[in-house]
C-alpha cells in the first residue's frame, strides 16, 4: 500500500510480516494494483493486496494474522492523529508545550502542528488502526491539540443555542461499532489547567471509554486479560476490538492500559 505523509510518499506492502507495532506520521491511501499474494496460516491463499479493502485490512486477512500476537503485525499508525483540523486561526492551548512562541507566529506554527491532511475516520478507513492522540481541555471543552495549535472539538460539547456540536471522538466511536472486527488503538495523552490537570485527564479517559466501549462493562475495550503478546483470534473470541492506552497516568480502569505496561 502507499502511505503519504505531508510532502513524501513511502510504498510499502500490506503483507503482514514479524515486527511490531509500527506508528508513523501517515495518512493512508489505496496502492496500484498488485498480482502478489500472501499464504494464510491454514496454507490458503490471502487475498492479493489489490483485493484489500483498507478499511477492514484486518478482518480480510484475518487467515494470515489469526494466531499472530499483536505486537507482531504490521500495523500501520498515525501520529499526532487529531491534527488536520489545526489552522492558523483554530485558537491556542494555554497549557501547549510550545503555546508561546505558536501565539508569536501562528500561521506557522499551524503548518508545522497540522501533521495529518485526513480526519481520524479517513484514516481509519486507510487502514491505519493506531491513533496517537492528543488532547487539551481550553475554556471547559476538550479539542486535539499539538503544541501550542488546537485542531477539531473533540468531544461533543453544546452549541449554545440548545444544540450540540459533534466532535472528532463521536465519529471514531461510529466507525469502530461498524468495524468490530478491526482492532483500533487510541493512544491518550491530554493536557489542560495546571490545577485540576489529574481530574481532567480522567475525565477525558473516563469519556472517551464510555464512546468506544460498546455499552456498560465497555465489553468491546481490551481488558487486563489481553496483552500486547494475544494474537487476533484471542481478540475477537474474546469480542474485544478496542484498545486504549492511557499515557496520562490518571486512571486505574482495567480496560486503560498503560504505556509503560505495554510499550517493548
Amino acid at each position: 500500500m502507499r502511505m503519504g505523509t505531508r510532502g513524501r510518499t513511502v510504498k510499502r506492502r500490506l503483507a503482514v510480516t514479524t515486527l511490531v507495532m509500527a506508528v508513523g506520521a501517515v495518512t493512508v491511501v489505496p496502492a496500484a494494483a498488485s498480482t502478489t499474494t500472501a499464504t494464510a496460516t491454514d496454507g490458503t491463499a490471502a487475498p492479493a493486496p489489490a483485493d484489500i479493502a483498507l478499511g477492514s485490512w484486518m478482518d480480510q486477512l484475518h487467515g494470515t494474522i489469526g494466531d499472530r500476537p499483536m505486537n507482531q503485525v504490521v500495523i500501520p499508525g498515525s501520529h499526532d492523529a487529531g491534527t488536520a483540523g489545526i489552522t492558523g486561526d483554530s485558537g491556542m492551548c494555554d497549557a501547549g508545550d510550545t503555546v508561546g512562541t505558536a501565539r508569536k507566529w501562528p500561521a506557522l506554527a499551524a503548518s508545522m502542528s497540522r501533521t495529518q491532511s485526513g480526519s481520524l475516520v479517513q484514516q481509519l478507513d486507510g487502514g491505519s488502526r493506531y491513533l496517537d492522540l492528543r488532547l487539551c481541555k481550553q475554556d471547559g471543552k476538550w479539542y486535539s491539540y499539538h503544541g501550542g495549535p488546537l485542531g477539531r472539538l473533540f468531544f461533543d460539547a453544546p452549541d449554545g443555542t440548545g444544540g450540540v456540536i459533534p466532535g472528532q471522538a463521536r465519529e471514531v466511536a461510529d466507525w469502530i461499532q461498524a468495524h468490530p472486527k478491526e482492532i483500533v488503538i487510541l493512544r491518550v495523552t491530554a493536557t489542560g489547567p495546571a490545577a485540576t490537570l489529574q481530574q481532567d485527564r480522567r475525565e477525558a479517559i473516563t469519556e472517551l471509554g464510555d464512546l468506544v466501549g460498546g455499552g456498560a462493562g465497555h465489553p468491546a475495550i481490551a481488558d487486563a486479560s489481553l496483552r500486547p503478546t494475544s494474537t487476533y483470534d484471542q481478540f475477537m473470541a474474546a469480542g474485544r476490538h478496542v484498545v486504549i492506552v492511557d499515557d496520562t497516568d490518571s486512571t486505574a480502569y482495567p480496560w486503560a492500559w498503560h504505556q509503560p505496561d505495554v510499550q517493548d
